[in-house]
């Protein structure tokens, strides 16, 4: 069986609508409509935010202002690449685990390579977490109890109990790879980090919490990877074309652009 291309994968369906399961591979994409997502955190973000910590740790103006982005239809791994496929594609981690595979930047470009994948945008990824939602989490604007939390942010990919978004997407909260270079707020012209990509999500490395690492969970929360920890690494969640309602390769010099399948809405 190939490992990219239509050939690749079967669609079914489901109460969330259509997905795509590979053939050989534990990876399951779902589909995302070409949509105007709306990305960074809102003043209604900013005051639930404030509802639980007064002083949250965090800095808003490395997630504003506000933009709007028109992004094309794509295919996107409900979650992320877990430990047993980085073995087959990059030779790295256990073949039988279910744990996020967490890998430098250069393994995540290699494992998108290998199945003809290229890593999600920034809004791409937004759009992936929030839902549809404009709350400050994926599960609203508040933060749920501890056994519900434990739920959304258990390790283990494998395990049924682990919580889903309103779209089907999981394990949002180990710290994922984007393609964006990170700049210090989304103003398009805003100063980029040197050598820095933006990296989404985190809650998860934390738990269980001490203190206000919620924060990590928001979704228009963004770090840049010189920030991550000493090993550099972060977890995979592969995009794919859409190309006649199925997963596609992305083209080579797709991959390469700052912002692929994506423009500002005021580009037009």
């Amino acid at each position: 069986m190939p490992t990219s291309g239509p050939a690749a994968w079967q669609l079914g369906r489901d109460s969330l609508g259509v997905y795509a399961t590979h053939h050989t591979l534990p990876i399951r994409a779902r589909r995302v409509p070409g949509r105007l997502q709306r990305i960074g955190l809102s003043p209604d973000e900013l005051t639930a935010a404030r509802a639980i910590a007064p002083d949250p740790p965090f800095t808003a103006s490395e997630m504003m202002p506000v933009l709007d982005v028109r992004l094309n239809a794509f295919w996107v791994a409900d979650r992320p690449l877990s430990e047993a496929v980085a073995s087959a594609v990059l030779g790295v981690g256990s073949p039988e685990s279910s744990l996020p595979a967490l890998v430098s930047r250069s393994d995540a470009m290699d494992a998108c390579a290998a199945l003809g994948a290229r890593l999600p945008t920034e809004a791409e990824w937004e759009a992936v977490c929030r839902a549809g939602s404009p709350a400050l989490f994926t599960w609203g604007d508040d933060l749920p109890p501890l056994e519900i939390l434990q739920q959304w942010l258990a390790w283990d990919l494998g395990d049924d109990h682990t919580l889903t978004n309103g779209w089907g997407f999981g394990g949002l909260f180990f710290g994922e790879w984007c393609a964006d270079r990170f700049r210090v707020s989304h103003d398009p012209d805003a100063p980029l980090v040197e050598g820095s990509h933006v990296v989404k999500g985190g809650g998860a490395q934390f738990w269980p919490w001490q203190d206000n690492e919620w924060v990590w969970c928001m979704s228009a929360m963004r770090m840049p990877s010189r920030d991550l920890f000493d090993d550099g690494r972060a977890a995979i969640r592969p995009v794919f074309v859409d190309q006649d309602g199925r997963p596609a390769p992305v083209s080579p010099l797709r991959t390469e652009r700052e912002h692929p399948g994506q423009e500002r809405a005021d580009d037009q």
